[in-house]
């Protein structure tokens, strides 16, 4: 059996540990260990999929791990937005809530600006434009052009070089955005060490 087999069955064996966690409409409750390993493997088989020239699995995986960081972010925060009419809430309005509670200042039109959080300072110590780089920027554009890349894919001829640089800016963007994650997670941990954000993953 192949190496990318091996790696494959992996995953389909976490998946399936992890499957009685999960309810119909996809939402898991799962401990930090499960939620250690099923990281583990997925940036593996990210890395497999890199190596061997499998982009799109590469960008799929990717896109993956930012919905997760993101919803993660809003959790430990201890915003609502994770739910709206038992929907869920996809990247975009994620992506541009953290821009909003992390930058509170940008614009008088920011409708968290006034939100009072004891938490505000640690995002925006983690996630403000300034104190990131604009990391939540360049992730909002990466997802633009991963949508305009789903809608090319069957219309014109997308060269192996586009897929590769989509694939390795998604692949760097997601350890960045994990890296801040995490600290800011601690962060929030080590000032309110209570039950909020602990099953958050």
């Amino acid at each position: 059996m192949s190496k990318q087999n091996n790696k494959s069955n992996t995953t389909n064996e976490t998946t399936q540990n992890n499957a009685t966690h999960c309810n119909n409409e996809g939402e898991c409750t799962i401990t930090n260990m499960e939620k250690y390993e099923i990281y583990k493997v997925q940036f593996e088989r990210l890395k497999l999929a890199m190596d061997n020239k499998f982009y799109l699995e590469a960008i799929f995986i990717e896109y993956a791990i930012m919905e997760d960081r993101t919803k993660s972010i809003l959790a430990y925060e201890g915003n609502d937005i994770i739910k709206k009419k038992n929907k869920p809430v996809f990247i975009g309005e994620k992506l541009t809530k953290i821009e909003n509670l992390a930058n509170p200042d940008k614009s008088v039109n920011n409708p968290d600006s006034s939100v009072e959080n004891t938490d505000t300072s640690y995002i925006e110590r983690y996630f403000s434009d300034d104190n990131s780089d604009d990391l939540i920027e360049r992730i909002k554009n990466w997802k633009r052009n991963r949508d305009c890349l789903t809608h090319r894919l069957m219309n014109i001829i997308v060269t192996e070089n586009e897929l590769r640089e989509y694939a390795e800016c998604g692949k760097e963007l997601c350890k960045e955005l994990n890296n801040k994650t995490n600290n800011y997670k601690g962060m929030v941990k080590r000032h309110q060490p209570t039950e909020q954000g602990e099953s958050q993953g």
